[in-house]
């Protein structure tokens, strides 16, 4: 399996991490409060860590996607088909 880097690793992928951390919609403004997280049992930290790695363009975005990429690969080394995040990024998984 081919290891993801901030370099590779596509905004296909990063989105469905994020869809994975937040299912609310409206999506929430970037930094939500610890509220959000606590009423619709979101990841806040991985949502806002998508957020940052799609919408900014300087080094912030290089650490986010760096944090992505980091994350995926912990996803196919670590989780089973049972994860929603491993469903997310390998959607012919059957759990």
């Amino acid at each position: 399996m081919t290891r993801f880097t901030a370099e590779t690793i596509d905004d296909t992928t990063i989105e469905a991490i994020r869809d994975v951390a937040c299912e609310c919609r409206p999506r929430p403004e970037i930094e939500s409060p610890e509220s959000h997280s606590a009423q619709h049992d979101c990841d806040v930290n991985v949502y806002d860590m998508c957020v940052v790695a799609l919408e900014a363009v300087d080094e912030e975005a290089y650490a986010a996607r760096h944090d992505c990429a980091e994350m995926a690969n912990q996803v196919f080394a670590e989780e089973n088909p049972h994860s929603a995040y491993y469903r997310a990024l390998n959607p012919e998984a059957k759990p």
